[in-house]
């Protein structure tokens, strides 16, 4: 078994090299973790290395778009990220499922598992003055085990995490994002009848259209969002 880049055709060709900092190690590595539902296909979402430093360009490429596994690699040199089970959504309330979980791939490789201490596995809100606005992973408001503030490029982990069993995962509690990534894993969910009819995935959630629209942010475009990677797993017929 292995992994083969398999690109869809778009009107520019990157090399995956362009735009990822995933080696295959550590590929294989995280893929082996995932729900195996979730292990034959790895859809490129964002990258900001292909999509520039904007949190409202970030929220709008992984809005309804499945499980997704985010790679962070910050200034301090430590390289984590966490796998998302459920769609992200917008909302002051966490979601998520016990399958998620945080890692380290660089400097060193480790999983940590939910602890069913608490359910708080996935936050995305903006624009609101009685909550934080950004994306957060495990802990709780104002101590998420991962944190990425709406201000894009500033970035914060707890020294440990009661919703999963992590220490703190970057070399500084505060710190500053180098590249950040976000893959789609496992098949896309399927769109509803006039998204399949052209209209962009932000339509059927008018929250984050209006929030993306008071933040002077244009959303994706579905053309724009269709540049991507996929990293599929080929099997052997014999095996």
């Amino acid at each position: 078994m292995k992994l083969i880049p398999h690109s869809i055709h778009t009107k520019k060709e990157f090399s995956p090299h362009e735009f990822t900092t995933w080696n295959i190690p550590q590929i294989i590595f995280i893929n082996s973790q995932l729900p195996q539902e979730a292990q034959r296909q790895w859809r490129f979402l964002f990258s900001t290395l292909s999509d520039g430093e904007s949190f409202s360009k970030m929220m709008g490429s992984i809005l309804d778009k499945g499980a997704t596994v985010m790679l962070i690699k910050e200034e301090g040199g430590h390289v984590f990220g966490a796998f998302a089970d459920e769609s992200w959504t917008v909302g002051p309330k966490f979601h998520g499922s016990a399958k998620c979980f945080t890692f380290h791939v660089h400097p060193r490789y480790a999983v940590y598992p939910t602890t069913g201490f608490n359910s708080n596995y996935q936050y995305l809100n903006v624009q609101q003055q009685t909550f934080p606005n950004g994306l957060g992973i495990g802990g709780k408001v104002d101590y998420f085990g991962i944190w990425l503030d709406s201000e894009f490029g500033k970035g914060f982990c707890s020294p440990s995490c009661t919703t999963f069993d992590s220490p703190q995962l970057s070399k500084e509690k505060e710190f500053k994002i180098h590249t950040l990534e976000v893959w789609g894993v496992g098949p896309e969910p399927e769109k509803e009848e006039g998204l399949r009819q052209g209209k962009s995935i932000l339509d059927k959630n008018p929250e984050a259209q209006a929030i993306l629209e008071l933040m002077n942010k244009a959303p994706v475009s579905d053309g724009y969002r269709d540049k991507k990677k996929v990293y599929e797993e080929d099997y052997d017929d014999d095996d």
